[in-house]
């Protein structure tokens, strides 16, 4: 069986895990603190990133060359079209998600509030948060014109541009940093592929992960910050570890006032 050494809110491993879920390849999921150097982690990648995979007897590394491998490899059902032009716009799109968008938001909003939280480098820097709260609304208006002209992002099949995007985009979805009301396309976009059985495996992982927060914590504020309550041991850097960083997703928790 494949094995993928991941982090849960990594948009780059999710990439990963949507496309192997796509193609019905069976893979064990090893979560990996990457950040602690662990130098067995360290012989898989010298570089200490996720995601790493070991498929096929081989262990690679780099979301995007793992995507290609699995796609050669594995070619049913095609995330990248036969037409060269179209793959260009599917690669560059991909490009686009992982570059771009991850530096202007995603380093800047889930980076900010979890990574910093779970690696223990201190509060969010509230200027990056802003501008990422800022850059997404270019963003989903970019979607929005690609949408309003094709079916899906890269045009009328669903490819890894989709995958990209939605990775991104599930991620900050878990800390509720995305405005879907801002446009009804984008929305039903992603409606559309969440509602795809690829998805479940990280849906399900969200949900047992609030879950088991919700068992550890009783009561919390109605946001991200949990309450230093009696009978709840969660405080700043002491988060339960069911808790990715500490973030607890508004859609899981209890209205102020309830316990």
């Amino acid at each position: 069986m494949a094995r993928l050494f991941h982090v849960p809110l990594s948009p780059f491993c999710r990439k990963v895990r949507l496309s192997l879920a796509e193609k019905k390849v069976e893979v064990e999921l090893v979560e990996e603190r990457y950040w602690e150097a662990d130098p067995d982690f360290l012989r898989r990648n010298p570089a200490a990133k996720v995601p790493v995979l070991r498929l096929d007897g081989i262990m690679m590394s780099e979301s995007a060359a793992i995507c290609e491998y699995i796609e050669e490899t594995r070619p049913d059902p095609p995330l990248l079209p036969k037409d060269a032009g179209q793959r260009l716009e599917v690669r560059r799109l991909v490009g686009w998600f992982d570059d771009k968008f991850h530096d202007e938001v995603t380093s800047k909003l889930l980076y900010e509030r979890v990574n910093k939280k779970v690696m223990g480098k201190g509060f969010p820097d509230s200027r990056n948060v802003k501008d990422g709260a800022k850059a997404i609304k270019y963003h989903l208006d970019y979607m929005t014109w690609l949408l309003d002209h094709r079916r899906w992002l890269a045009g009328d099949v669903m490819t890894l541009a989709d995958f990209a995007a939605a990775a991104h985009l599930s991620a900050l979805d878990y800390i509720s940093d995305v405005d879907w009301n801002r446009s009804e396309v984008v929305k039903d976009w992603y409606a559309k592929i969440k509602s795809r059985p690829a998805f479940r495996s990280i849906l399900a992982d969200l949900w047992r992960r609030a879950c088991a927060a919700r068992m550890r914590c009783r009561r919390w504020r109605r946001g991200w910050r949990p309450l230093s309550r009696p009978g709840c041991t969660v405080r700043w850097g002491g988060w339960p570890s069911g808790c990715i960083g500490g973030v607890i997703p508004r859609r899981f928790g209890r209205r102020r006032g309830r316990s």
